[in-house]
């Protein structure tokens, strides 16, 4: 070929002869050095290229046709070619074989690089007429090789882009090779290719492909794994910037791997991407297969160059403080005894660009470089921006690394080599960076009971674990109020020993080494012992601070429990309000707010007599003393009264004007009593001065003093004028402000009533006029002065907290009283609005929500109550006094409410009433003769009274307890007695549960009682001996006595005549009296087991002779196998009563799952408790009753009657607490089985009976469900069945057993045929059956109850296989079966004979071989054949015909026809043989590879000797077939007689000597020597060289492993934890994984050296082990199998493969 150059070539679409394809166009200059001149005409070619195989394989590619071409001498020649391709044939396009490329493939592919590529072109015919056809021809067959240029596209693709990228981390559980093991990639991959000015024609990218190098800075990252055909889209557009046309082509990729190659480079990655701020620019270089689709077609076009750059944008600013994660909503979900495994919730913001999928991660969390735990995150996808409530779970300990309240700890974040298990070196790689978070916090809730005026500033960081607390000046102790920072889980404090300081000075330290629980919420502490830093300036700031409050430092060493884990952590609080008290008082807690079935009873009482002129009292709460004031012989004298009797403190002159002291008050911080005088004088005298005088009068007021009050923290004193002034003074006595008292102050008391609404919005209907709006009174108060025992006179009572203070006064003006209310600053604030009679007494209640004030009737007095807007917010009518006519002449002093609201003191000028208040009823509960009550300012029930007529002074101590009868059975009627004044409410609760102030009997007493006891009265009512109870009253000085019989459901009589009023000295004997008949009570309360005494605390600590049971009691009862008590977390707990108090056993806070504690309302406490109904009886606050039945009780008396074999009583038990009946056999079997004649006479009702039988399970529920209410003592010794599977079957004989004679007893016995392990149906058919044969008219009756029993189709079919039309018309008649279809039914069978009839029923019920056996009497041996036939009953037809021959061999011959046809043909030879068909016989044999027995039975057909020496051969061929070479050579020796053959295959069975007999056996004239050396000679060779090579493969082996095996055991030895890790020996193990047996291990819930078996650190039936998933059982056993190198399984395999 002549030198040429391409000038032109093109490719576009057109079309010829009227068909679509690409038309393409060459224009070439070639060189002419010859003198010719000549005109070549039109030619027409066809374009060749290589084919798959040789070279002469050619395959057209396409037709060109050259244009009219004129050759001048020694001139270049031009030549334009257009060619012309309609489709691409297969053979171009297809694979060629062993390979995946095609010829175009080939073809393109060489084009594309650059390089030269050899087309061939062949003549074809000419389209010009002219041309000689010779030379036509002899162009068809010349092929001319013509080289084409490759074109090298440089810059192929423009531009290469990803955008929505996604990131995922490899799959923790994939296998280390597997691409699932590599990060992923997803993304949308654009990439601009440069097309190339050739392709003028539409070209469209379908999919690609490619295999792609990631380079970064010209160094390699790895592989992009794109080998999986994508789908794209391509369209076409114009470059940016230049003048040509582009196509941009689009595939979204999804989860590529991503290979990482080398860990360097993508170290520098994420350097970069992470701290240098910069866009990262990795460059890509990939071999693209792209699948194109053009005019002729799709196809691929293979290994396109491309390359490209990926610009990945950094972190948002250069750092990772934007990635800011923050922890929150922490939550502990199990412990260890080192860890805690605690779940959180994360929000993290992502700064790029790029989303992510975590299958599993695993990061190590550190301080100060210490690994503390890891976290791990499962299934978490992350987006860009910010991401919520991403689930954690971390191991850790985030008590230990500085947990102090308030410190600004940090952790750190960090990967690790096992971070993704399947990939350590990525893991190892991303810790070159780690992220700093501040450490989560376990914030304390807010405290809800904390006043909103103490709440701490928003500046402040939140709330301490220390939110409040208490010292007690007096007792040394402390009460912390803590907020528990678990929100579900419980924190037990296991020790303290803390150091509090004020301004850095100490005040006391606490080391306290009892636990106690931490609830979630707020909780108290017990009371902790505090020594005090005697001397101090912090104890001077403490005492200083007396009465009110102080913040205070904490420092602490706290040993706490969580679970399993325990730790000592170190505290600090800061600012913590302390309030400090003199004495033991709990501010927080109100133990007797629940009080409705309550009364008060006097439990401590003592006097000071001798004691004139008393004017005042006052409480020292630090020493528990009374400060009396009393006025003798001209002097005041202030004395104090302790337990040494009467002390003087001070006396001086008194004044000389007539005077009246209106207030003592006591500061026991200072030791300084205050007394107030109505003439003015304000006196302070000093019990212990200093340099100060001891009696000083601090000030006067000239106007006179009305009434005075000090505010309850001290610090702030109200006086009212006689001039109607209020003044304000601080403790120093300096005023603070003063208000006047001005008519202008009922401005504000414009109350307004809404009533009805207006007047014209009010419905007009029928009748209208005679309505009246019910809302507003009938008169309405004006506020007019009472008529009698006004003595104008002004009292003053601050509210609880001190921030408001009531003032009742009477206006001069407008002759009204009224209340005015007042802030603390001085400012009115609202006045109440007015109320006819009000008089001077006045109390607003503690707790703040009510004003107590007085208003008289002509009739009556009632207490009526105001709310702080002062209007009218109920009241209660006081009785009437005994011994007063209509209250004349005695008037009521004050009202005095108690320190914790619940108690109401109305003072008259002789005596005193408390009143407390349920149900919104009002009762009295105590009338003591003595005015001037003075309540203690920290005890709630303790006060003290002065008489100034008797001289003396008491002291009483009270607290509330509800009056019950006895406890004991039988007695335990749950007798309830109230008192309401001269009432006494008595209601048993065990016959009319009803709530207070309602009552079943209401007894009117001749005066107030003040105690009542309800004991046992020892006489007999005769009638269904049902106890008599007497009840005894305690009045003021005498007592009566009642009789209440529960026989005849009357009232109470009175059984003596109530003494004659005697004088007060006999009050003790009364008392006395009381105390003995309480001592006979406890008889009928005290319990069989002892435990020592049990006493609950003031705090509620629960103790039995001393030991702390439960602490946060609200109350408790002791029956007599149970100790009952209510917790203040809502919770009822039953104790087993043991005589060993260490013995009591506490349920734990868990009522979902164990019966001896439930929950229960808030605020519930005891009433009383009704063994014998097992019920307890509970009040709720607001005072309505609740029976329960707590199972454990209920469960106790089960257990209790079935050991007294009282079956009766603990079935009617089981039956209405729905307790599983089963327990009557399982606590007891052998008693049960042997008494079943004794329960079947208690139960007597046969409904019982069934009941109990239809209850019955194999399940022995005294080992499951019921085994945790069972004493410790007792529970290896209850309830274990001995009858194992057969308990249901033992008891149903049992009872069939006891059955059998009691005629009565029929249905009871056909429930326990059916009620058996399975049914015996027909057993309870079979009894019905006798009960009809006698006559019975209850036939009907049990056939239903048969059917109600048992499934009435199933009946139906048992009936009908009786073959008792009549009992199964009964059944069918009871059934939901349609007459029509059954009665034709039965009517077909009824015409049948009998044996007919039977056959028919057993054929229809499926029963063939019963069916078989009637067709046998029937003789209808063809029947009987066929049938056999039909349903496989071979064996059971010939069993039948065994004596009659000629069937026999029918049957047999059936019956090995039938063998043979399941290719059971060892069975079927034998059948063969017995019918003498040695034929059929020799073919079972062969087909069942029994060769000798198929060859002695072809022997005996017999056969031809061509024949059976065929047979033989067939037979030998078999054997070598399935490879039993010694058969093959035996045949062939004993059978062929073909000696050669025999000894080759003795030889390949290893038969060495049989083979050298056999050939020993020929004679020399077969030349046996030669036989030797060409069979037995080489067949020797060849075995031994596969001995020998076995022999060196093994010590090749062994030499291998053995020495392995060695190392790998010294370093077991020498390390166990690095032996065990494997290949993460040296990797950053966590320092705070424990070794010792943990749940929160791994997978498998074992410990470090249990991971890698299938056996828990726990046992084999762990929790944590069964759910291990078999995906991870597969996955261990294939690394198991693999024993890859440096594995922990690699000595496991290494000794296995040696064995």
């Amino acid at each position: 070929m002549p030198k040429y150059q391409i000038s032109h070539l093109g490719f576009s679409e057109g079309e010829r002869d009227g068909a679509k394809g690409m038309l393409a166009s060459v224009s070439l200059t070639l060189n002419n050095n010859y003198p010719v001149d000549f005109q070549i005409p039109r030619f027409r070619f066809d374009i060749l290229v290589p084919g798959c195989l040789a070279d002469a394989d050619y395959l057209v590619l396409a037709q060109a046709t050259t244009a009219e071409t004129q050759v001048s001498p020694k001139t270049d020649v031009n030549v334009n070619v257009s060619g012309f391709v309609q489709e691409l044939p297969e053979t171009l396009i297809a694979a060629c074989p062993d390979t995946q490329t095609s010829p175009i493939d080939r073809l393109l592919g060489s084009y594309i690089e650059g390089k030269e590529t050899l087309i061939y072109v062949r003549g074809s015919s000419s389209p010009s007429s002219g041309t000689p056809k010779w030379i036509i021809d002899f162009m068809k067959d010349v092929v001319v090789p013509v080289p084409f240029p490759g074109h090298e596209f440089k810059d192929l693709i423009r531009n290469f882009t990803l955008a929505d990228v996604h990131f995922g981390l490899p799959d923790p559980f994939a296998s280390p090779d597997s691409p699932k093991s590599n990060p992923r990639l997803s993304a949308v991959v654009k990439a601009l290719i440069n097309l190339p000015e050739e392709i003028k024609f539409p070209i469209d990218v379908a999919r690609v492909r490619a295999d792609s190098d990631v380079y970064y800075k010209g160094r390699k990252l790895g592989k992009l794994d794109l080998h999986k055909w994508q789908h794209a889209n391509s369209t076409r557009t114009m470059i940016p910037d230049e003048n040509q046309e582009g196509l941009l082509v689009q595939s979204i990729v999804k989860e590529a791997p991503l290979n990482i190659t080398d860990d360097d480079v993508f170290t520098d990655v994420i350097q970069a991407l992470v701290f240098g701020g910069e866009p990262v620019v990795l460059g890509v270089q990939a071999q693209v297969d792209v699948e194109t689709t053009t005019v002729l077609g799709t196809f691929v076009v293979r290994n396109i160059p491309a390359q490209g750059k990926v610009f990945v944008k950094p972190i948002s600013g250069g750092n990772m403080t934007s990635f800011s994660p923050k922890v929150g909503e922490l939550e502990i979900l199990d412990t260890t005894k080192t860890t805690l495994t605690i779940g959180a919730k994360v929000n993290v913001t992502n700064p790029t660009e790029y989303a992510a999928t975590v299958p599993y991660i695993d990061i190590n969390i550190s301080v100060n470089d210490t690994i503390v735990g890891h976290a791990t995150a499962r299934d978490v996808s992350v987006v860009p921006g910010p991401n919520h409530n991403l689930a954690i779970v971390a191991i850790w300990s985030p008590f230990s690394q500085s947990g102090k309240e308030g410190y600004n700890t940090t952790l750190t974040l960090r990967t690790h080599s096992l971070s993704i298990p399947s990939q350590p070196r990525l893991g190892a790689t991303l810790s070159i960076f780690n992220v700093t978070i501040p450490t989560p916090q376990l914030k304390s809730p807010a405290n809800p009971n904390r006043p909103v005026d103490q709440n701490p500033p928003s500046s402040s960081p939140g709330p301490q674990f220390i939110d409040d607390a208490v010292f007690h000046l007096l007792t040394s102790t402390a009460v912390l109020t803590l907020l528990s920072p678990l929100p579900h889980t419980s924190l037990y404090i296991t020790s303290v020993s803390a150091t509090a300081a004020y301004n850095n000075t100490p005040v006391g330290s606490i080391d306290y080494d009892l636990p106690f629980e931490v609830p979630p919420g707020v909780s108290l502490t017990p009371r902790l012992p505090v020594d005090w830093s005697l001397g101090s300036v912090g104890y001077k700031a403490v005492k200083e601070a007396l009465g009110g409050r102080l913040k205070v430092e904490a420092e602490a060493k706290v040993g706490i429990r969580v679970g399993r884990w325990r730790e000592k952590v170190w505290y600090e609080g800061r600012g913590i309000g302390a309030r400090i008290l003199s004495a033991s008082k709990d501010p927080h807690t109100n133990r007797h707010q629940n009080c409705k079935m309550r009364n008060l009873r006097c439990v401590g009482q003592k006097s000071v007599q001798n004691v004139p002129g008393v004017e005042a009292i006052a409480w020292d709460a630090s020493s528990d003393s009374i400060l009396n004031l009393r006025a003798a012989d001209g002097l005041l004298h202030l004395d104090r009264w302790t337990e040494d009797g009467l002390q003087p403190i001070a006396s001086w002159d008194a004044p000389p004007t007539p005077y009246k002291a209106i207030n003592l008050h006591f500061f026991a911080d200072t030791g300084i009593a205050c007394i107030i005088l109505d003439i003015g004088d304000l006196i302070v005298v000093r019990e212990s001065p200093a340099n100060e005088e001891k009696i000083e009068i601090v000030g006067s007021i000239d106007a006179a003093i009305s009434a005075a009050a000090w505010s309850p923290d001290e610090e702030t004193l109200v006086v009212t004028t006689k001039a109607s002034t209020i003044v304000y003074l601080t403790r120093d006595f300096e005023e603070l402000t003063s208000v006047e008292l001005t008519s202008r102050d009922l401005d504000l008391s414009d109350h307004v009533s809404v009533g009805w609404g207006k007047k014209e919005t009010q419905f007009k209907g029928k009748k209208a006029r005679a309505l009246r709006d019910p809302t507003v009174p009938e008169t309405i108060d004006d506020g007019r002065l009472a008529d009698t025992n006004e003595s104008c006179e002004t009292t003053i009572s601050w509210r609880g907290d001190g921030a408001y203070l009531a003032v009742n006064s009477v206006e001069n003006a407008s002759q009204r009283r009224m209340i005015r209310i007042y802030s603390r600053e001085g400012i009115l604030d609202s006045v109440s609005e007015p109320v006819n009679g009000l008089i001077g007494p006045l109390s607003w209640r503690p707790a703040g929500n009510i004003i107590a004030g007085v208003q008289l009737f002509e009739d009556k007095r009632q207490v009526v109550f105001f709310e702080r807007n002062g209007l009218r917010h109920g009241q209660f009518p006081l009785r009437p006094l005994d011994g007063v006519q209509n209250g004349n002449g005695v008037s009521i002093r004050s009202l005095q409410w108690n320190v914790d609201s619940t108690v109401l003191a109305v003072t008259y000028d002789d005596r005193v009433q408390l009143w407390t208040m349920g149900n919104y009823h009002w009762y009295l509960k105590q009338e003591i003769m003595d005015p001037g009550l003075k309540w203690h300012p920290e005890k709630p029930l303790v006060f003290a009274l002065i008489s100034k007529s008797q001289e003396r002074i008491r002291r009483f101590q009270y607290s509330l307890e509800v009056c019950a009868g006895p406890i004991l059975p039988p007695f335990d009627y749950g007798v309830v007695a109230v008192i309401d004044g001269k009432s006494l409410k008595i209601t048993p609760l065990r016959q009319a549960n009803i709530p207070p102030p309602m009552s079943l009997h209401n007894v009117n007493l001749a005066a107030n009682a003040n105690d009542v006891l309800i004991t046992l009265d020892g006489s007999d009512n005769g009638i269904c001996r049902k106890p008599i109870f007497r009840i005894l009253v305690l009045h003021q000085t005498w007592s009566s006595s009642y009789s209440l019989d529960l026989a005849t459901m009357l009232p109470p009589t009175h059984v003596e005549k109530p003494a004659e009023p005697r004088e007060t000295s006999h009050v003790a004997n009364a008392q006395e009296k009381l105390d003995s008949e309480l001592r006979l009570s406890l008889e009928f309360r005290s319990t069989e087991v002892a435990p020592g005494p049990i006493t609950m605390t003031e705090n509620g600590s629960l103790l039995a002779n001393g030991r702390v049971l439960a602490r946060g009691c609200t109350s408790y009862l002791i029956t007599p196998s149970h100790l009952i008590f209510t917790t203040s977390q809502q919770l009822l707990k039953l104790v087993h009563l043991t005589a060993d108090t260490e013995a009591l056993e506490v349920p734990l806070d868990a009522p979902e799952s164990d019966e001896r504690c439930r929950s229960i309302e808030r605020g519930a406490k005891l009433v009383t408790a009704m063994p014998s109904i097992f019920a307890v009886v509970l009040q709720m606050p607001r005072g309505n009753l609740e029976t329960i039945y707590p199972r454990a009780l209920v469960l106790a008396g089960i257990r209790q009657s079935i050991t007294k074999k009282k079956y009766k009583k603990a079935f009617l038990a089981c039956r209405h607490q729905r307790v599983n009946m089963n327990i009557l056999h399982d606590h007891h079997p052998e008693q049960f089985i042997a008494n079943i004649p004794l329960i079947i006479d208690q139960f007597k009702k046969v409904e019982f009976i069934d009941l109990f039988l239809s209850s019955l399970m194999e399940e022995d529920v005294s080992t499951t469900m019921y085994r945790e209410t069972l004493r410790a003592e007792q529970r290896e010794d209850d309830g274990a069945s001995s009858e194992g599977g057969g308990k249901v079957n033992t008891i149903c004989n049992a009872f069939l057993e006891a059955l059998a004679s009691r005629k009565a007893n029929v249905k009871n016995m056909v429930t326990a045929q059916v009620c058996k392990n399975p049914p015996d149906l027909d057993a309870g058919l079979i009894e019905i059956v006798r009960l009809r044969e006698k006559g019975s008219d209850r036939v009907e009756e049990t056939v239903e109850h048969i059917c109600f029993l048992a499934d009435v189709n199933r009946l139906f079919d048992n009936a009908l296989g009786l073959y008792d039309l009549q009992l199964t018309l009964l059944i069918a008649q009871q059934s939901q079966k349609d007459p029509r279809e059954y009665l034709p039914f039965l009517q077909g069978f009824e015409l049948m004979e009998p044996v007919r009839r039977k056959f028919s029923i057993d054929d229809h019920l499926g029963r063939f071989k019963k069916a078989l056996h009637h067709l046998y009497d029937l003789s209808a041996f063809d029947e009987l054949q066929a049938y056999t036939v039909r349903h496989n009953l071979y064996e059971h037809a010939l069993s039948l015909h065994r004596h009659d021959t000629a069937k026999y061999a029918s049957l047999m011959r059936l019956y090995a026809d039938n063998l043979k046809s399941i290719s059971r043909f060892k069975e079927a030879a034998t059948a063969f043989h017995y019918l003498g068909d040695h034929a059929q016989a020799s073919e079972c044999h062969r087909n069942a590879n029994q060769w000798q027995d198929a060859l002695s039975t072809a022997s005996l057909i017999p056969l031809p000797t061509a024949q059976l020496r065929a047979f033989a051969e067939t037979l030998a061929h078999s054997a070598v077939e399935t490879r039993d070479f010694r058969a093959a050579a035996t045949i062939h020796l004993d059978h062929l007689h073909d000696v050669p053959a025999a000894a080759n295959y003795f030889c390949k069975a290893y038969l060495f000597s049989d083979a050298f007999r056999a050939i020993a056996t020929l004679p020399p004239s077969s030349q046996p020597n030669d036989l030797l050396a060409s069979v037995f000679d080489s067949a020797l060779a060849d075995s031994m060289a596969v001995i020998t090579d076995l022999i060196a493969d093994c010590k090749a082996q062994l030499s291998a492993q053995v020495p392995r095996i060695r190392e790998l055991r010294e370093k077991k030895q020498a390390d166990p934890l690095a032996f065990l890790e494997g290949d993460n020996a040296g990797a950053d193990v966590p320092d705070d994984i424990s070794l010792a047996p943990t749940d929160a291990s791994t997978a498998g819930g074992g410990t470090l050296f249990t991971r890698y078996t299938n056996r828990s650190a726990t046992g084999a039936g762990s929790v944590a082990s069964s759910r291990r998933s078999s995906r991870n059982r597969r996955r261990e056993e294939r690394k198991r199998a693999r024993g890859k190198k440096g594995s922990v399984y690699e000595e496991e395999y290494l000794v296995s493969s040696v064995a």
